[in-house]
């Protein structure tokens, strides 16, 4: 009776000693590959400062095979491909990081940011379906609807694109940062602009005014070196999106 109790208790502490060691060995193997993975996203931040996309897309790559849940190297990597304008093959890499990289709340985030890239792309109507499928998941912020107005109005319906900025902006209004007010500002007018293509000049108006109260002093304030932290461009989304397509 003894000898099957020790035999037990040894298989047991067997499986529990494998377990601790395999534990060990995988929590190592993170730290080695997530390590050498920042390190390839250095020298791809290095060739982004001096516009070399093609040498930093290698090394965004390289990072993310080596670790594939390294966000920086996901977003480098993004920010790459924007700039050579091949958002073909940025919607692909995401959608790729959707399937290896699972998270539910940055796989909403890569929705939102595939949604943009069919904008980009001129697929408009699979970035509605994106953007519809996004505010499923979240309809709290306003970043759906900016993407569903932009879509309608580049096709033509400005009627269903001002009543999705209008939800984008009731949105903002119920949470200006700081950091977004430029941006607020701007999504504010571009309301303004969506009054006047439908023939509303006094709404336009009275947006536009509440577009110049908002304050921005907060922004005098910030030394130099730390305005780069903060989100300084006063552009709306749609005009990012045309931007982006005309270039």
């Amino acid at each position: 009776m003894k000898r099957k109790i020790f035999i037990i208790l040894g298989i047991a502490v067997t499986i529990l000693l494998g377990i601790v060691i395999f534990g060990l060995l995988s929590y190592y193997m993170y730290i080695v590959s997530s390590a050498k993975a920042m390190d390839y996203v250095k020298v791809a931040n290095s060739y982004m400062q001096s516009k070399r996309y093609d040498e930093a897309i290698v090394y965004y790559e390289k990072a993310l095979k080596e670790y594939p849940y390294t966000i920086k190297a996901e977003q480098g990597l993004l920010k790459a491909l924007i700039e050579k304008k091949e958002f073909t093959s940025a919607i692909f890499m995401k959608k790729q990081q959707m399937l290896v990289a699972k998270d539910d709340l940055w796989n909403i985030i890569r929705k939102g940011e595939i949604g943009k890239l069919y904008l980009f792309n001129r697929q408009l109507e699979l970035a509605k379906q994106y953007y519809e499928n996004y505010l499923q998941e979240y309809p709290r912020g306003p970043l759906g609807y900016l993407g569903l107005s932009t879509a309608h109005s580049l096709l033509g319906d400005n009627k269903k694109a001002l009543d999705y900025q209008k939800i984008a902006v009731d949105k903002i209004k119920e949470n200006i940062k700081w950091s977004s007010k430029l941006q607020a500002k701007a999504e504010y007018r571009r309301l303004a602009d969506l009054y006047i293509l439908n023939d509303d000049k006094k709404l336009a108006d009275e947006i536009t005014s509440e577009a110049n109260n908002i304050n921005i002093d907060f922004f005098s304030s910030i030394p130099e070196n730390e305005k780069k932290n903060y989100d300084m461009q006063e552009n709306s989304f749609y005009d990012e999106v045309v931007s982006a397509m005309t270039k």
